[in-house]
């Protein structure tokens, strides 16, 4: 999985899936978020079994580029931290 997006595009999608994320959850996937990078965007998901948050960031509205397509889960706050605390412009990932 390879992309370029906006830290602001990112930014914004991370906190309305955050609201999904379970804090206290048994099941360590559950504070976590789903990323799949997709030729026609990139889309978040997160859960907490009672509710599922989706966003997605189109290629053609955003600036975002999929040079390679998959997916994986990352620890969603300390996801948001890290993407929170970066300057300002492009992010790869």
């Amino acid at each position: 999985m390879l992309f370029h997006v906006s830290k602001d595009s990112l930014s914004a999608a991370l906190q309305v899936v955050l609201k999904a994320v379970s804090a206290n959850s048994s099941i360590p996937l559950l504070s976590g978020i789903k990323i799949q990078a997709q030729a026609s965007g990139l889309i978040l998901t997160a859960s907490n079994i009672s509710m599922t948050i989706e966003n997605k960031i189109p290629v053609e509205i955003e600036k975002l580029t999929v040079e390679k397509t998959g997916e994986i889960v990352v620890p969603a706050r300390y996801f948001y931290e890290i993407i929170r605390k970066l300057d300002s412009g492009r992010i790869r990932l």
